[in-house]
């Protein structure tokens, strides 16, 4: 029996990478299945995920779907996105020793 307050147990399981449905990339879990608003975001390799940028299809879970996407992106995407977060931040280091070393 799953727990109602721990949010963790209704994601487990889930499909990760995602799967070609209606010609748009879905992500599922048992009880739950969602799509990023713009497709165009699956090709991006900088895009940082945010709660607000997915659309939550189905949530047969006993938490609101803002509740749900916000764990949703702490869960399957926290490590993509920390990440991105440290290229980008690399790159910027690099750019700014770069101009240090103009001036």
């Amino acid at each position: 029996m799953k727990e109602d307050n721990n949010i963790e147990t209704y994601l487990d399981g889930g499909n990760h990478q995602g799967e070609i449905v209606d010609g748009l990339v879905t992500y599922s879990s048992n009880d739950c299945s969602f799509r990023l608003k713009d497709e165009s975001w699956q090709a991006y390799e900088s895009k940082i995920l945010k709660p607000t940028d997915l659309t939550i299809l189905t949530n047969e879970t006993p938490f609101t779907n803002s509740q749900l996407a916000k764990a949703l992106v702490e869960m399957w995407f926290a490590e993509e996105n920390e990440d991105r977060k440290e290229i980008a931040n690399r790159k910027a280091r690099d750019r700014r020793a770069k101009q240090k070393e103009v001036v």
